[in-house]
Formats: structure tokens, sequence, C-alpha cells
């Protein structure tokens, strides 16, 4: 089937709409000399509205001659296009009637291959119901280009990457092991999990310290500085040693 267009042919469509471009520009340029700079005083305001009525008059004049001329410019294309959307819409109908079967067909692939992924997920699955297939599944597996060995490798090395990370998480040294196991079944990330550690180590450390400073408050408290002058008679070898010392505890000192 093909579109055949009888009438206009090619060379018979409207190439350009002709009229006396250059002559009417260049008399209307020569007539618009008169107001261009035109400083219209109190008094002259009535020939004002005159002279913006006739300029108006005249450029509704050309607005309306261009909206006629697109009119009859397009009357063809759009008798046109009305018959040609009839054709259409018969296709779209057949087209749209054919998809819906296409889709239900792949639909039915797809829920499908999701039930082999999920048995093949409860085959191979050690955590229960704390590991769910929804939490793993990856919308990708189901596409027709997708073939079903390579997601369920994929599924399977997922599984044992979840393993491998419980183990490292078990292998930390800390209190929190609980809460990282939880931020871990939340995320599946074990850096998220490590994150989690760290963060409640250091709640924890900030408490310590704030119930510490609580039960011990002179401990915390800013010590008072004194300033004390002194001599000291003492041998080369004693002051270098004293000098050691009041580095050491960090005492600020300087000449009398």
């Amino acid at each position: 089937m093909e579109l055949i267009i009888y009438s206009p042919s090619d060379k018979d469509f409207i190439q350009e709409i002709k009229f006396n471009h250059e002559e009417l520009k260049a008399e209307i340029s020569k007539a618009l000399d008169k107001y261009r700079g035109q400083i219209y005083t109190p008094e002259q305001i009535k020939d004002a509205k005159a002279d913006r009525a006739k300029l108006n008059n005249f450029l509704n004049a050309l607005k309306t001659k261009r909206i006629e001329l697109k009119k009859q410019c397009l009357k063809p294309y759009d008798e046109f296009e009305a018959k040609l959307n009839e054709i259409i819409k018969l296709i779209d109908y057949q087209v749209n009637e054919i998809d819906s079967q296409v889709k239900g067909f792949e639909e039915t692939s797809k829920a499908e291959k999701k039930l082999i992924l999920l048995k093949h997920f409860e085959l191979l699955n050690k955590f229960g119901k704390i590991i769910t297939f929804d939490k793993i599944f990856d919308p990708h597996w189901l596409n027709a280009t997708y073939p079903i060995d390579k997601a369920k490798l994929e599924l399977q090395n997922i599984l044992v990457k979840i393993e491998d990370d419980l183990n490292a998480i078990e292998s930390v040294e800390t209190d929190f092991r609980p809460q990282m196991r939880a931020k871990y079944y939340e995320t599946l990330n074990l850096s998220s999990a490590i994150q989690e550690n760290l963060r409640l180590k250091e709640l924890q450390e900030q408490e310590e310290e704030y119930i510490s400073k609580k039960m011990n408050p002179a401990k915390y408290e800013d010590p008072e500085i004194l300033e004390i002058k002194f001599k000291v008679f003492c041998t080369k070898a004693q002051l270098a040693k004293l000098k050691t010392f009041l580095i050491n505890e960090k005492i600020k000192y300087g000449a009398v």
C-alpha cells in the first residue's frame, strides 16, 4: 500500500506568494516619514488619535488579508488531513488491538520467568524470611532479551555475597553487631552496616563522656591558670631537665 497524491503535483504546489512587496514597503515607509519623531502637544491630542486610528485601520487591513490568504492556502490541506485521519484511525485501531495481544503475551512470559526465578531463589535461600525475593529482584531479569540462565546466576551471586557480607559483620569486634545486621538487612550494603557501627560507637562514647562529666564535674572543669614568678639556682644539666619537664607538662614559662 502506498499513499499517492494525484493533485497537486510537486510542481503545482504554491512555491511563492508574490505581491507588490518592495513597492508597498517603499510607499508605506515614505508615508510614515511624517509621523517619525512627531511630538504632539496637549492641544494636538485629537490629531494624534486620528493619526493612530488611520494607521491602525491600514494595519488591520493588512492582517486581515494575511489571515484570508492563509486560510485559502490551508483549506486543501485541512481537507486532505481530515480524510487521511480517517484512514489513520482505522490502522491505529488495528495496531492497538494487536498491541494488546502482544503485551498480554509479554506479561504472561514475564510472569512465568519471574516464577522460575522465585523458585530458584527459594531453593538457594538460607536466610528465611529475613531476605525476601523482592528485596534482591531486578526487573531487568524479565526482559525478553535477558537469558534466564544469566538471571539465575546473578541471583545466586547476590545470595553468595549476602552470606559473605554477614560473615564479615560477624567478624567485627563490637557490641553493636545486631544493629549492624539490621542495617544490612535494610540496605544489603556492607558499607552502610559498617557506618552504622561507627555511628553507634560514637554515640556511645558521647554518652559515656556525658555521664562521666555529670558524675565527676571537677575532673572536666578547666583548671585555674596561676602565674608564679621565681628564681632557680641550678646547674646547666638541671636546667635542661627542668625545661624538659615544663615542656612535657605543657607549662608555659619565660624569663623574669
